[in-house]
């Protein structure tokens, strides 16, 4: 209310005032003003939503605009409409989803998440559950949704029925579907293959959350209920040990160990996924990394060290190895301080030696 007094002041007065209440960090919870319809333009230029967010990092509101109204507000100066036929509304929501994919592409690479998101404008409840879902999930797709990221819709005290309202949020609509569950609502003929890739990585309660889907093959959702498979997944586990697996995980699993590649299979994986490297470096490769294995290392190089490795002395210009060239890309082999220093000096003479080089 205290603003109200100066509203017949200057234009220029009110910046000072806003000037000085900014240096004195004044906060109010909420400031927006609705730009002219003549300012709203098509979004086609993704290059220059990627320069506008670049170096940008930290979380994001996300407004939905919903142009459909019940009752048209005199002061309103958005596209907003009573006129609402169903097929008007689908196009819309077409629209929308459009929106969010180019946005979503035009902000690739950028440190952006979202921890909220509004829908406003009009009425959102002319929106069908169906419709709200597909656009929530198009922009959970667009952008990264931060963990319990809040979702909100402007509306009319008549318009609310509580008990419907959570009955529509908290519908398979509005859930998003990630491989766990899509593994356990699978289909087809044939079960699925689901990959959990690297679990020792993973914290104790996602460990937890397994048993259930080992044991019973269904998945326990509170506000919908419980989803089992017509099919059980087969189920591919790995693990690098950098941490131990509860036992109760490990007994619903059958234990194989897969060790490193002979020299010849590795050789053919370097081919497989370098083609362009020559033999005799591929070989010569192959061969110094089998022998770094059998070294006293901290974290001996497995397979992606070695592709990484290759394609270091291709880029270096590399056609067989040497002391310096294994020098000088030492560090695509291994990570650790005290593994460097083994491994230099007569260390990496042997391995050349082991190598054929």
């Amino acid at each position: 209310m205290e603003q109200l007094k100066h509203l017949d002041r200057p234009l220029a007065e009110h910046l000072s005032i806003i000037r000085s209440e900014i240096d004195q960090a004044k906060r109010y919870p909420y400031v927006y003003a609705y730009p002219p319809k003549g300012a709203y333009r098509p979004f086609v230029d993704h290059a220059a939503v990627r320069r506008a967010w670049e170096g940008y990092a930290g979380p994001l509101s996300t407004y939905v605009h919903v142009p459909f109204c019940d009752i048209k507000c005199s002061f309103c100066t958005l596209f907003t409409t009573v006129d609402q036929p169903r097929e008007r509304v689908a196009r819309y929501v077409d629209c929308l989803v459009r929106e969010f994919e180019l946005v979503g592409t035009g902000m690739a690479g950028a440190a952006v998440t979202v921890e909220s998101v509004y829908f406003g404008g009009g009425t959102p409840g002319v929106l069908t559950t169906d419709e709200l879902g597909r656009v929530l999930s198009h922009i959970s797709h667009a952008f990264t949704m931060v963990a319990g990221a809040e979702i909100s819709a402007e509306s009319t005290p008549d318009a609310l029925d509580r008990a419907a309202m959570e009955r529509e949020i908290f519908s398979p609509a509005f859930l998003v579907k990630r491989p766990l569950l899509q593994a356990i609502e699978h289909r087809g003929a044939r079960p699925p293959v689901l990959l959990i890739d690297e679990i020792d990585r993973s914290d104790d309660e996602f460990e937890a959350f397994l048993l259930e889907l080992l044991s019973d093959f269904q998945i326990s959702i509170p506000e919908i209920g419980t989803i089992r498979a017509e099919r059980p997944p087969a189920v591919v586990i790995t693990s690098n040990r950098t941490r131990e697996i509860h036992d109760a995980l490990k007994r619903r699993c059958l234990y194989f160990w897969i060790d490193y590649p002979t020299v010849e299979r590795e050789y053919e994986i370097v081919q497989a996924r370098i083609p362009e490297v020559p033999r005799r470096l591929a070989r010569q490769v192959t061969r110094f990394i089998a022998a770094a294995r059998q070294l006293d290392l901290y974290k001996l190089p497995g397979i992606a060290e070695t592709l990484d490795w290759t394609r270091a002395l291709l880029a270096l210009g590399e056609t067989e190895l040497s002391e310096e060239a294994v020098s000088a890309t030492l560090g695509s082999i291994v990570k650790y301080q005290e593994d460097l220093a083994r491994m230099r000096g007569e260390p990496t003479r042997a391995l050349l030696k082991a190598a054929g080089a």
